[in-house]
């Protein structure tokens, strides 16, 4: 087999295999998305409505051990951020504050025993 030969086979095989990885590397980043916009939102929750699990916490050691820091580009991190404080304030404006937390005190409750 000739070097031009070699370079064809090698290339498609690249993009083969590449595609074949590509898919859980975008699984990875949305993974890492989620856990970043529920600790985000979670740790509003502690905030706001002094809710005491430390599901923040738990929330941000999996994203340490997912290793989503090299991930996630801290633009995107940002971005994530503003959407989760602007939709939190919005739901906290809409039903109020104590409505707010009423209506999340289980789901965080839920979540916290997940981490026992």
């Amino acid at each position: 087999m000739g070097k031009r030969q070699k370079l064809i086979v090698f290339i498609g095989t690249f993009f083969i295999f590449g595609s074949a990885f590509a898919e859980p590397n975008q699984q990875k980043v949305k993974t890492c998305e989620k856990i970043l916009a529920a600790g985000m939102f979670n740790g509003l929750l502690e905030d706001v409505c002094g809710f005491e699990g430390n599901v923040k916490a738990h929330l941000l050691t999996l994203y340490d051990d997912s290793q989503c820091r090299r991930i996630l580009p801290q633009k995107k991190v940002d971005k994530i951020a503003e959407d989760v404080l602007v939709d939190t304030k919005k739901r906290i404006t809409a039903y109020s504050k104590h409505t707010f937390c009423e209506e999340n005190m289980q789901p965080y409750v839920d979540l916290k025993k997940e981490f026992k």
